[in-house]
């Protein structure tokens, strides 16, 4: 499998250019990421979180026969028979499996996020305790060409979640030594992009970041 460290995530309001930087990353060499997959992503890193908090009665002390440990005041119902360490580890296998069919040194997604129930420092935390070492790149546009876009293409996006959702992304920007931010001009400026990659470790193939850049100028 590949490394949990070699796993990029793309964290985007929408309509910010994370397609163009999915087909940046995808043009250099042994590198994939995948499309969103709605908020899949999210549902199974909550689901890590609530495994990994109920761990407290998954403690050898408390391990027994069931009549043992009612008398002790833990229910069947609370009582968890995995390792937290065997369950990362099955996830990451799972992700693998999900999000990195080929195998690829360089492997992950994107996630688009907008809405009250999306909490970006939320997934992000849970996604680096499940996967050590990964990294996110949080991408962001100015608030009139979102507002723009997003009434061509998504009209039933409420304008307020846009703008608190750029906030909050933006409020990101150095909090984590794991989140790289960009802004979507970034993203036509090959100067720009090549040290963006030598950053988060990934060798570009010169011709074909110009001409994925090109492309979309175009």
């Amino acid at each position: 499998m590949s490394e949990p460290k070699n796993f990029r995530l793309i964290a985007a309001m929408p309509r910010s250019g994370s397609t163009l930087l999915l087909r940046q990353f995808n043009s250099c060499p042994e590198t994939l990421l995948m499309g969103e997959s709605d908020f899949s992503l999210i549902h199974l890193l909550n689901f890590w979180n609530t495994a990994a908090e109920s761990l407290m009665y998954n403690n050898p002390h408390y391990q027994g026969d069931w009549d043992n440990l009612i008398e002790k005041g833990f229910f069947p119902s609370w009582y968890n028979t995995f390792d937290k360490d065997v369950l990362r580890d099955q996830l990451h296998e799972l992700m693998q499996k999900w999000l990195n069919p080929r195998g690829n040194k360089f492997w992950g997604c994107k996630q688009i996020l907008f809405g009250d129930n999306n909490n970006p420092l939320f997934l992000f935390d849970n996604l680096v305790k499940v996967l050590p070492g990964a990294k996110v790149t949080v991408l962001t546009r100015d608030i009139k060409s979102v507002e723009e876009s997003c009434k061509k293409k998504f009209c039933g996006i409420i304008p307020q979640y846009i703008y608190d959702q750029r906030e909050f992304l933006l409020s990101c920007k150095g909090s984590r030594p794991y989140i790289t931010h960009l802004e979507y001009e970034d993203l036509t400026d090959q100067d720009t992009m090549e040290r963006y990659f030598i950053e988060q470790g990934i060798q570009t193939d010169s011709d074909k970041l110009a001409a994925t850049i090109a492309k979309k100028i175009q």
